[in-house]
């Protein structure tokens, strides 16, 4: 039976006997079959209908039992009476098992029947001619019944009325299929219902060289004209001379190793034919298709090319392209595999669950390699977690991919193992390094590869300088290959490297171990037990997932992405980030990101805060603002308008790396002094940070700059803007980092700051308060929040100017703003500034709000004439 989490392959039925016509005598036989669904059974007449078949079945036949469960090698008894009468009779047993259906005939022959001799007739799968003798004394016809494609009488005979004998040919034409056929022929009188039986058998085609067939489809079926190494392959020469084949002393096919040799396409089912294979590697090839089939008869269910290599040691299809799932093998079929001990289907596209293999965990020391397919990571069987080397296998099956996204299985735990550690040139035990921290990060590094370079540069010391003092450690694992030590030796000459990197590792025993590899970058956080904490790797999905356009990504993979999710982790298994900075050179340093090259310049300044030293070092601080310059540019009408603007970055270092908030202590000191006091807000003076001309007194542009961006250090996605009047500085804050990086940047600094709009949302389901109504009466009076209106009347709005106008259907009156549901009103359904990442763009009001401010802020006389000539719609 085949078993399995998922929804498997439709039912199937298998007959494994058949039933053959009784004598007139009646008798016993049984029907076998197999079936993994209830099933049942009826009758149906071959001739007879209605009541006439119903008396029929009560004289003559019985059938038990009529209906049971599913299993394998069922057992249906049919009892037939005697026949006394001078005709042929039968019926059809429909049986039927969930969706499929057999129907097979049981037929007994007439009293004085015309044939005499042999009725049952077993020949083999050549062409050849089958004579029968008739013996009648009444006019009869032959008719093939049955098997007519294959069954052609020769000649034939004349009609008789005496008792003689006739000789009948039949021409039986050859069997090529690998399953044995029936056929039925008929003498039948032609005056009344008289008539006998003849039943042809014929055996299936065995194929006689079924090696030398399983070679010749795999060369078919992936290409062996285009293989890297072919030779003598479908050729005459034996075929342990074929590349890649081994046989035994008798010839006989042993193990078959195509590594890395351009095979594509798909496997063939004449694989199967490799009955005495031990050995299977054809990894690092471009194989598709499944390794499951759904079979027909004689296959009926769910069945694998490797299902009859009882002898297999070892299977390696890994680094391929095979879809679907694992394959189905039952206990039993298990149990047939009692070599088999390595199975590697790593780095393939398979996505079924796994597969409660219960045999082959019993009794032996699997090495079952299974990362990065798309198997699903959230159910692991009791068999494998209860498995005595589960720690060490749970490295080779713990990493898997779905869709963009990777996952690690639950439960997985690090190995103990011990390594050669290049950095102190000594041998560690990877347990003792783990009891001896709160959290061990195990990477995965080629230094040979740029971007893990650069990871280590940045990610990796960022991190290991901020928590190392409070039990946080790196064991950097490489590939193995004497290149990659040579090029690790030469990283730790050219860095200073506090860390442990991983050459050569082994089990406890010396014996060989899996740990995780590609994608490089990427790692694996364990707490002090060994169990893991969290994966990350480069295209990871963190909810929510958020993007203003297209944007690479930076080098070090955390950024833009997992920082305050990181944080998050290190709080819960390290504590609160303790670490205090020490080098102030680059505080106040400036940086102009992006340079005007039309009117005055618009000056937008970006700052961070609760970033300390070594994230300057390290280029993060650096990174932070680029993306935030990049956000601002990629939307409309910045997108347009980008040569009127300046885009300046001014370091700040911070002493601490996370900023007042009401769970973490008062006294962390950061650089601007921007407090997180809410799931949402960020405060600080409404005219911006107490100690902000310290950070412009050596810039002339910076200290007459009206629009400001602050972005604060682990903060969840917060944000706040301080909208003063256009004469004055005005603030966006934007809380690092969560997946609404982008979206947060263009809302408060874009939006608030820049074109001092007010927000659009209303969750207060109330009306404002007149504090709030003041603010807008006098917004608009100097200039700000003309994206909201205190009256839905169309001629009032500041935007009637922009309703019924063809060219911008969006523009109307919509219920809600400045926080209020009711009471205030803005011009569009979907806009940046109603708060919602689903709609990453400014509606048309912003987007002229937006246009006036930059071109009165460059010096440049506005017009809408102007407007609409350069405007574009993000949407």
């Amino acid at each position: 039976m085949f078993t399995g989490c998922t929804k498997g392959p439709d039912s199937y039925l298998q007959l494994q006997s058949e039933l053959y016509t009784f004598d007139a005598s009646g008798g016993e036989n049984l029907l076998i079959f197999s079936t993994d669904s209830p099933w049942s059974v009826e009758t149906e007449p071959l001739t007879t209908t209605g009541s006439a078949f119903a008396a029929q079945r009560k004289a003559w036949y019985s059938i038990t039992p009529s209906s049971g469960p599913a299993g394998e090698n069922l057992r249906l008894q049919v009892t037939v009476g005697e026949n006394d009468t001078y005709s042929e009779r039968g019926v059809f047993l429909v049986l039927r098992a969930g969706t499929r259906e057999e129907r097979i005939a049981v037929r007994q022959r007439q009293k004085n029947a015309i044939l005499s001799g042999q009725n049952d007739y077993a020949v083999s799968c050549e062409e050849q001619t089958l004579t029968v003798e008739v013996q009648a004394n009444v006019a009869y016809e032959t008719v093939v019944e049955s098997g007519q494609q294959w069954i052609k009488e020769a000649e034939a005979p004349t009609d008789t009325k005496a008792l003689e004998t006739t000789a009948h040919a039949f021409r039986i034409a050859a069997n090529t299929e690998e399953r044995e056929r029936k056929g039925v022929v008929l003498f039948r009188n032609t005056e009344t219902k008289l008539c006998d039986t003849l039943t042809i058998v014929q055996a299936a085609w065995t194929d006689p060289t079924p090696e030398l067939t399983a070679l010749t489809a795999l060369y078919e079926s992936t290409g062996g004209d285009g293989w890297t190494h072919n030779d003598n392959w479908c050729s005459d020469k034996p075929l342990n001379e074929w590349y890649g084949v081994e046989t035994d002393l008798s010839g006989r096919v042993i193990a078959l190793r195509l590594s890395n040799n351009n095979l594509t396409g798909e496997l063939p089912d004449e694989l199967s034919g490799l009955t005495v294979l031990r050995h299977l590697d054809l990894s690092h090839n471009d194989i598709g298709g499944t390794i499951n089939k759904q079979g027909r008869p004689p296959k009926n269910g769910t069945y694998s090319f490797m299902d009859t290599m009882h002898e297999l040691i070892a299977i390696d299809l890994s680094h391929n392209r095979i879809e679907g799932g694992l394959p189905f093998w039952s206990e039993w079929t298990s149990k047939s595999h009692k070599f088999l001990d390595y199975i590697d289907f790593s780095y393939n596209e398979l996505d079924s669950n796994l597969r409660e293999w219960t045999a082959l965990f019993d009794g032996r020391n699997l090495d079952l390699r299974l990362n990065y397919n798309k198997i699903p990571t959230g159910y692991v069987p009791d068999i494998y977690l209860n498995y005595h080397s589960w720690p060490q296998m749970s490295m080779a099956i713990a990493r898997q991919r779905a869709d963009k996204d990777t996952g690690f299985m639950d439960g997985a735990q690090l190995p103990d193992f011990l390594f050669d550690d290049l950095t102190t040139g000594q041998t560690l035990r990877v347990q003792d390094i783990c009891k001896d921290n709160c959290m061990t990060m195990l990477l995965s590094w080629d230094p040979l590869q740029e971007k893990s370079v650069r990871f280590a540069e940045t990610t990796v010391q960022r991190l290991h300088k901020l928590y190392h003092g409070q039990g946080f450690d790196v064991i950097a694992v490489i590939p193995k290959g004497e290149e990659y030590r040579r090029a690790a030796e030469e990283y730790l000459r050219t860095h200073e490297t506090e860390w442990y990197i991983c050459s050569d590792y082994r089990t406890l025993s010396g014996e060989e171990l899996v740990l995780p590899g590609a994608p490089y970058p990427s790692y694996m956080l364990f707490d002090a037990e060994g169990i893991i904490v969290d994966e990350i790797y480069e295209g990871k999905n963190i909810p929510p997932s958020f993007s203003m356009g297209p944007w690479q990504p930076l080098e070090d993979i955390l950024s833009l992405g997992f920082d305050y999710y990181v944080s998050l982790c290190f709080y819960e298994h390290v504590g609160a980030c303790k670490y205090e900075s020490t080098d102030y050179s680059m505080d106040k340093q400036y940086e102009l990101l992006h340079a005007a090259t039309r009117g005055d310049g618009v000056d937008i300044v970006l700052m961070g805060d609760a970033f300390t030293d070594i994230d300057i070092e390290v280029g993060r601080y650096r990174q932070i603002m680029e993306a935030a310059k990049d956000a601002l540019l990629s939307v409309e009408p910045l997108k347009t308008y980008k040569d009127y603007l300046n885009i300046h970055m001014v370091y700040a270092v911070s002493k601490h790396a996370q900023p007042r908030t009401k769970d973490w202590p008062a006294d962390y000191e950061t650089a601007l002094d921007i407090g997180f006091i809410t799931n949402w807000g960020l405060q600080m003076s409404h005219g911006g940070p107490t100690n902000l001309s310290d950070y412009t007194q050596d810039h002339e542009r910076l200290q007459t700059a009206k629009v400001w961006g602050f972005v604060v250090n682990n903060c969840p996605g917060a944000g706040a803007g301080y909208i003063n009047p256009p004469y004055q500085p005005s603030f966006g804050t934007i809380g690092y980092l969560d997946g609404t990086f982008y979206f947060t940047v263009v809302h408060e600094v874009a939006g608030h700051a820049l074109g001092l709009l007010g927000d659009e949302y209303g969750h207060n389901q109330t009306t404002p308060t007149s504090g709030a109504i003041e603010t807008i009466h006098y917004g608009h009076r100097v200039g700000t929040h003309l994206n909201l209106s205190l009256t839905d009347d169309p001629a009032s709005v500041p935007w009637a100017h922009l309703i019924g106008d063809s060219r911008f259907p969006d523009v109307g009156i919509y219920r809600g703003g400045s926080n209020y549901l009711y009471g205030v009103w803005h011009a569009s359904p979907r806009c940046i500034m109603n708060s919602s990442p689903n709609w990453p763009y400014f509606d048309t009001v912003c987007r002229e709000l937006l246009v006036r401010r930059i071109l009165t802020l460059a010096g440049e006389e506005y017009t809408f004439e102007k407007f609409l000539e350069n405007d574009k719609m993000d949407y």
